[in-house]
């Protein structure tokens, strides 16, 4: 928005005039004699008119005349469909896509089944809800303006109007409670309110107090230009007080913090130990070499492994699963509660499961040494690591060893047989493992899968929530090891339900929109990687592989990951993209995706289980229950990512409290005018170097994409390494500035 407050007010009159009752659509000539605007600040107006027309506020109709968006003359000109805002905080533009009752009729009238809407027209909707909409003329396309043939009659575009919330996405949200003279306020936390709510300061909670956080209610708010009426139903703390931000999070995304009565009460129904009666009939790999390979601050273990050298070359792979279908009744409370669910939730101090705990990290379990009963995948490969066999088992293990990944990494890096006394035969068997995961995956890199794996970032926290230190942990050949043999048996059981023409719940991941990769080749272009046709997989493939190593690889791959579609479940095979895969389901974490749950229970009645097991679920219901899943997938993921982000930045707050200069390597990822983007390497985090904060005679040169100290020098170009220190965290909106770290030179390397 302009700074200049003239210009601010020019664009308030220019809004009262167009929307006085009986208003007509005026001239730009006619609305400056309105204005007794002077003929040399014609220019003004022009500007205030664009800025009107770029939110929407303002519509250019016929004859050049200015006026307010006018709806679409059609009949049955309302429809339903779900609201999203790209990018709350900073706007309240957003897109909203038609349900597929009124898709087809609103693609014959506009041509489009999702439209944007505009600020103007956002009305009191809100991330996710159900809105009717209208169709409205708003203006051009911000583009349209700098070409040529657009300026002098720039063609408009269909935008939606919201004409009312039909039903909430959530009940409850997260806000601060500010109290003064018996009125109550609460600013809401969601970047997408633009109007702090009215509550009744009378009927507050106990323990309300002054700058306290909170969880409310809508309990009206029909227009957008007032302020909601909000209920104050639960006073989560003091702000800053130690749990209450991760607490916010929690219930910023709904997510459950404890398990209802019944659902524990059958939880605690089942056995502390397998007994020798859930043995008879099972195939029994006690003796086997089974192993477990995890996080090292994994407590619930839902796989196993087992690798033997065959004689003509090749080897057997055994992938043991948790039968928790054994444990989880179809259709009880545990089932219910953890569909509801659909999978648990990793933030940074806690895990929210979806199983109860005496089920998640006790019977189900595959701890050491003890019996645990098993779906196994077994199967074969040639020596190249093609499988030649694959059938499926219910088994009972007992784990010789959990593994965390640095342990078995420590192994894999030491000759066969090497580390502390008693490690031989571990390393042994993790070395044969890892000699038929290496082909798997080369195999799997052949066919035009994607190599998209990231290092994880993990916040180190004390024991009252603080964060302490920030580990980046890379994806080695350990993590390596166990994704090839998951994504083996995950494929190996897509396929045999495909075969037998059975529904299940997939995971796919569609085709992406060649727009989006040229927006992605532009990028890495821009980087000095020139690459082919981006529609063509093996020109990826050869992209992946000429960053790797790269200062810039993290900033490409994150581009490139937003550039594809997200991988959703369906209850079609559509196949999956990015590991070039034809047939892919999840099989292999019950214990935590209740879409893994109900995998084996179609494989458990196709494979295993007598014909009389009774009937397999219907299409309709998987496909409603992949669809619920895709929602509770994407709300974990939100919440673990802002839950790490929150610590993060308190972590870098630490640092700057505590006085201590700790310098980061940054990648310099776009220079402009204002300042440079960068992206610490060790931390993942974006941020700005600010032209305002640079040492004198230092100056960004956003044309030539580089900053230049004195005289002319140049300091960095884009893809980069700069030393910096962190200036400022403003953690409400999530933002960092950098200082540069003077007397250095700029790395090209990573």
């Amino acid at each position: 928005m302009d700074s200049n407050p003239g210009s601010a007010e020019l664009e308030k009159r220019i809004q009262q005039i167009l929307e006085a009752p009986k208003a007509q659509p005026m001239t730009r000539s006619e609305l400056a004699r309105v204005l007794e605007v002077p003929s040399a600040e014609r220019a003004n107006l022009r500007l205030a008119l664009r800025r009107l027309e770029e939110r929407g506020v303002v519509a250019l109709h016929k004859k050049s005349r200015y006026g307010v968006p006018r709806p679409v003359a059609v009949a049955g000109d309302s429809w339903v469909g779900t609201v999203e805002f790209p990018s709350p905080g900073k706007n309240r533009n957003g897109w909203v896509e038609v349900e597929a009752a009124g898709r087809a009729t609103l693609k014959a009238r506009v041509g489009k089944e999702a439209l944007f809407f505009s600020e103007r027209n956002s009305g009191t909707a809100l991330p996710g809800d159900t809105v009717r909409f209208s169709v409205v003329q708003g203006p051009p396309p911000a583009w349209q303006r700098h070409v040529r043939k657009f300026r002098e009659a720039p063609r408009s575009r269909w935008e939606a109007r919201i004409e009312e919330v039909v039903r909430r996405k959530r009940r409850h949200y997260v806000g601060t409670l500010h109290l003064a003279r018996g009125y109550a306020r609460v600013v809401p936390d969601e970047p997408a309110f633009h109007r702090d709510g009215e509550a009744d300061a009378a009927d507050l909670p106990p323990g309300a107090a002054d700058r306290c956080k909170v969880v409310f209610e809508l309990t009206a708010w029909t227009q957008a230009l007032r302020a909601p009426k909000v209920k104050v139903v639960q006073v989560l703390g003091p702000t800053g007080a130690p749990g209450v931000d991760i607490l916010s999070i929690i219930h910023r995304h709904d997510l459950p913090l404890d398990f209802p009565e019944p659902v524990l009460l059958e939880a605690a129904g089942a056995p502390l130990e397998v007994s020798p009666e859930e043995i008879g009939g099972r195939e029994d790999w006690r003796e086997a070499f089974v192993m477990t390979i995890d996080p090292f601050d994994a407590r619930d273990f839902d796989d196993a492994i087992c690798v033997r050298r065959l004689d003509h070359g090749g080897w057997e792979l055994g992938v043991f699963i948790a039968d928790v279908a054994h444990y989880v009744r179809a259709g009880g409370a545990v089932d219910r509660e953890a569909r509801k669910r659909g999978n648990s939730v990793y933030l940074v101090d806690r895990v929210i499961p979806m199983l109860p705990f005496h089920l998640s990290n006790g019977i189900c379990s595959l701890n050491p040494q003890v019996d645990r009963l098993t779906h196994a995948v077994i199967m074969e490969f040639d020596a190249r690591g093609r499988r030649t066999k694959a059938r499926f088992a219910k088994a009972v293990i007992r784990s010789k060893r959990r593994f965390s990944y640095e342990e078995a990494f420590a192994l894999l890096d030491q000759p066969a047989q090497g580390g502390a006394e008693g490690d031989a035969p571990f390393s042994r068997a993790l070395h044969e493992a890892w000699d038929l995961a290496g082909r798997l995956r080369r195999l799997r890199m052949e066919h035009g899968s994607l190599d998209l794996d990231f290092p994880e970032v993990k916040v180190i926290l004390n024991e009252v929530g603080e964060p302490v230190d920030v580990r980046l942990v890379v994806y080695d050949i350990s993590h390596q090891l166990i994704e090839e043999f998951m994504l083996a048996a995950n494929e190996a059981v897509a396929e045999f339900i495909k075969n037998r023409q059975a529904g299940a719940i997939y995971r796919v991941h569609e085709d992406p929109d060649p727009e989006k990769l040229f927006d992605f080749r532009e990028m890495a272009a821009a980087y000095g990687h020139p690459v082919g046709d981006v529609t063509v997989r093996k020109e990826l493939q050869k992209l992946l592989l000429g960053i790797r190593g790269k200062p810039e690889e993290h900033v490409l791959k994150l581009s490139l990951l937003k550039s594809l579609k997200r991988a959703v479940y369906s209850g079609e095979p559509s196949g999956h993209f990015g590991l070039a895969k034809l047939n892919y389901c999840h099989f292999t974490s019950p214990i935590r995706r209740y879409a893994d749950l109900v995998v084996h229970r179609v494989l458990e009645k196709l494979a295993t289980a007598p014909r009389d097991a009774g009937p397999l679920p219907k299409k309709p219901e998987l496909a409603d229950t992949a669809e619920h899943l895709s929602t509770t997938e994407r709300t974990a993921a939100a919440a673990e990512q802002e839950s790490k982000l929150l610590k993060q930045y308190e972590y870098l707050m630490r640092l700057m409290r505590e006085n201590r200069e700790v310098s980061f390597e940054a990648v310099v990822t776009e220079v402009l005018p204002r300042g440079a983007f960068v992206e610490l390497q060790a931390l993942q985090l974006r941020g700005m170097l600010k032209s305002a904060d640079l040492p004198p005679g230092y100056e960004m040169e956003a044309r030539l994409q580089r900053i230049t100290g004195p005289r002319g020098k140049i300091v960095a170009r884009a893809g980069m390494i700069l030393p910096v220190r962190v200036l400022r965290v403003d953690l409400e909106r999530k933002h960092l500035d950098f200082a540069l770290v003077t007397g250095h030179q700029a790395s090209t390397r990573g």
